[in-house]
């Protein structure tokens, strides 16, 4: 590979990641509003998932 397929790469990498951290983004918004509509039992699953998916967030940032 030559220098302008690594920098497409990487620029195409790069693009990827960000739609990822964006769609992570939305999804944590979204179990957090449906988060304050579920009872209890639910809340704990909801929470759960809402720190899994921030943790992965962090780990791609």
């Amino acid at each position: 590979m030559n220098e302008i397929d690594d920098h497409s790469s990487l620029t195409r990498l790069h693009s990827d990641l960000s739609s990822l951290l964006y769609q992570i983004d939305e999804l944590v918004v979204k179990a957090l509003e449906v988060n304050k509509s579920v009872r209890k039992e639910g809340k704990r699953e909801i929470e759960s998932f809402s720190n899994l998916l921030s943790e992965m967030l962090s780990s791609l940032k």
